[in-house]
């Protein structure tokens, strides 16, 4: 089995790397962090938004079984603590669409793009991810902070969180047929630009926590030759 876990920067993957040590060049984009007869697990470290995103993970997908893209997010949710991983099940392309005059409307109400939603893999996943929330993501090319564009996002999609990526990795892997999950934890609400307010480092920790937990019952099980994603 072969695993890449997608991250958008270095800063987010740096508690995995911590634990799994691997020798890497600071440069470096595709790092190993397991590797053996059976399981083989990367990381990547795309840059920030959807163009990098798809660049980078369009050279290496095929190469995979299973893309597990985490990172943190900005939440409209409030029912969501900071901090707080959640599973994403469906990613919205938010600001596909049509801006006139008096409103926006998307790619899916105008009928020219049926991609626009897309749903992640939630079928028979591990039990490390079945205790998390599950919630709908819009992915966006600029962070939303004007209370404008946050009250036009809430009325048109009802999202829970915000990314800059997710939904590059799910049409990837959407198109690829390659089984895809996406992993967040909530850094911040939307719209809250005072970083003081942040929890960055508490997200990064809690995600990073369900993914080694996650690494390690993989390796555990491959021992034992029950290896299943």
């Amino acid at each position: 089995m072969k695993i890449i876990i997608v991250f958008a920067t270095f800063k987010e993957a740096e508690y995995i790397l911590k634990t799994y040590n691997p020798d890497y060049k600071n440069n470096a984009n595709l790092i190993n962090i397991v590797e053996s007869e059976k399981i083989n697990i990367d990381i990547l470290i795309t840059g920030i938004g959807i163009v990098n995103t798809t660049y980078k993970l369009t050279k290496y997908a095929d190469n995979y079984n299973l893309i597990l893209n985490a990172g943190i997010a900005g939440a409209f949710n409030k029912n969501i603590k900071l901090g707080e991983p959640v599973f994403v099940k469906n990613e919205i392309l938010a600001d596909f669409g049509v801006i006139d005059e008096n409103s926006f409307k998307t790619a899916k109400e105008l009928m020219f793009d049926e991609n626009q939603y897309i749903e992640n893999d939630s079928e028979n996943i591990s039990q490390s991810f079945e205790i998390l929330k599950k919630c709908t993501g819009i992915t966006v090319n600029s962070v939303s902070a004007k209370k404008e564009i946050i009250n036009n996002w809430t009325k048109i999609y009802n999202p829970d969180i915000e990314t800059m990526e997710g939904y590059a990795v799910a049409y990837i892997a959407k198109n690829e047929k390659i089984k895809s999950i996406q992993i967040r934890a909530i850094s911040n609400y939307i719209g809250e630009r005072n970083k003081e307010k942040w929890e960055v480092d508490l997200a990064i920790q809690n995600y990073s926590d369900i993914i080694i937990n996650y690494v390690n019952s993989l390796i555990k099980d491959s021992v034992a030759n029950n290896l299943n994603i």
